[in-house]
């Protein structure tokens, strides 16, 4: 793609991460309405389940609305959502094995390791489902794989460290996060579909 297009790439994921982050967190807090028809520690977890798929549906369409120039079908978005909703799925199963409510008993002590876990995995799984799109633009579509594990681990890790160690910059933080995410999948992307993009934009 050509460098202006990478730059609205890293500018898009700069303020879509952090809109993901807090239309993410209106629904978590909606799920607790339903609070009465079932235990919190299970309305929670459905909740943060449903934050996943937010997540990775709105990053997914931001990463999409560029991609579909090189003809990536709009797939691209559910896949994105499909893998963070089962990738927040096996962290509430985990939690409720361990019998851990995760807005009361990891706000104060390890919520931004299970945060960076999760979404780690998360790109893992999501990563593994896009590079099925990948496969006709580049022979290394694998690599898409590990990379996007990598990128979202790093970018959750980032943001909830800032949250954590410097709380008064509050939500603001969840930016760097997105500007993160948007930086790093650009310079990956940029290198795996570098000869194919260029013939098409």
């Amino acid at each position: 793609m050509k460098r202006k297009t990478w730059n609205n790439w890293i500018i898009a994921h700069t303020f879509a991460f952090p809109l993901a982050l807090l239309i993410g967190f209106i629904a978590i807090h909606l799920f607790s309405f339903i609070g009465n028809l079932l235990p919190e520690i299970i309305a929670s977890g459905l909740g943060y389940i449903l934050w996943g798929g937010i997540m990775g549906c709105i990053i997914g369409y931001t990463q999409w609305y560029f991609l579909k120039t090189i003809n990536i079908p709009s797939g691209w978005i559910w896949r994105n959502a499909i893998g963070f909703a089962i990738a927040e799925t096996i962290g509430v199963v985990v939690l409720l094995m361990m019998d851990i409510d995760r807005n009361i008993d990891l706000i104060d002590s390890y919520g931004m390791e299970v945060w960076t876990l999760i979404y780690f995995f998360g790109g893992a799984i999501s990563g593994f489902l896009l590079s099925r799109y990948l496969k006709k633009h580049t022979a290394f579509f694998r690599l898409w794989i590990f990379a996007n594990s990598l990128i979202w681990g790093i970018s959750t890790l980032l943001w909830t460290a800032l949250i954590k160690f410097v709380p008064r910059g509050g939500g603001f933080m969840t930016i760097f996060g997105g500007l993160f995410l948007g930086l790093l999948s650009a310079l990956v992307l940029n290198r795996l579909l570098k000869n194919d993009v260029d013939k098409n934009i």
